[in-house]
């Protein structure tokens, strides 16, 4: 289990006293942890990390993300590698044959998972939409296990994905919430920003939870490494979209006043 340290307080500074991180706003202490219990820092915004703490997380393994105030990754940093260990020895050596497998069951986990969340809507508010896209997931969880390749699954997963937000759009009965649709880059509207959010986040604990275990993350077997993308990571986020909008949705944002809560 990754623990996370989040730095969210814009103007605060971070320093270390022994083990210690102390985090001071205004010149008043704010919080305090041990460094040894940390495994990973987020930090969003204007905020100062001493050189004493980056120089002691990366003695330590602990990594720092930069991001913006809005969760967009800026970077990482993260300590030199000693040398390449067996495990990602076994990734180089994956063959097609066996990406594409596993690239299989990513997809159909993410699918399932997008319909059980649908299902459970459908029993509490019964509607012609949610009920045609729980019957089109179902059939392209099935046939995502018999892709020939790729480029297959990948528009199996694209005609389902538009189906599952067209419903979900469905779910919503608060007159102030629309939501037509994913939109990125920017966000349509709150829902999409929160999803948007959302994802960055988990996006960056799976990134230090497979930096941790050894993993090369820029070894994918869904997506593909274009520029430096870590393409595991994005496998990996895959089958949690789903249960991730759930909690978005229902537990962090019940300021929204959803009437009969979603799921």
């Amino acid at each position: 289990m990754t623990t996370t340290l989040y730095l969210n307080r814009q103007g605060c500074s971070v320093s270390l006293k022994q083990e210690k991180i102390i985090v001071k706003y205004k010149g008043d202490i704010c919080q305090e942890c041990q460094l040894q219990l940390i495994d990973l820092i987020l930090v969003f915004g204007s905020v100062q990390l001493t050189t004493q703490v980056i120089r002691a997380c990366l003695k330590r393994g602990v990594t720092i993300s930069y991001l913006s105030q809005s969760g967009y990754c800026y970077g990482r940093l993260l300590p030199i590698s000693k040398r390449k260990n067996s495990l990602q020895t076994y990734q180089n050596r994956l063959t097609d044959t066996q990406k594409l497998t596993v690239a299989r069951q990513l997809i159909h986990a993410k699918l399932h998972n997008s319909r059980v969340i649908l299902m459970r809507q459908y029993r509490r508010r019964p509607q012609p939409t949610i009920q045609n896209a729980i019957d089109h997931l179902h059939l392209a969880t099935q046939r995502s296990l018999n892709a020939q390749d790729l480029s297959e699954l990948t528009g199996i997963e694209g005609a389902a994905a538009h189906r599952y937000f067209e419903a979900l759009g469905a779910c919503f009965q608060h007159p102030d919430l629309t939501f037509g649709g994913r939109s990125r880059r920017p966000p349509g509207n709150e829902i999409n920003a929160l999803l948007s959010f959302g994802y960055q986040i988990l996006w960056n604990h799976l990134f230090g939870l497979l930096d941790t275990c050894g993993f090369d993350a820029h070894q994918g077997c869904l997506h593909q490494n274009h520029h430096g993308h870590p393409a595991l990571v994005s496998d990996i986020l895959e089958p949690f979209r789903a249960p991730i909008i759930k909690k978005t949705i229902c537990e962090f944002i019940p300021s929204l006043a959803i009437p009969n809560p979603i799921f």
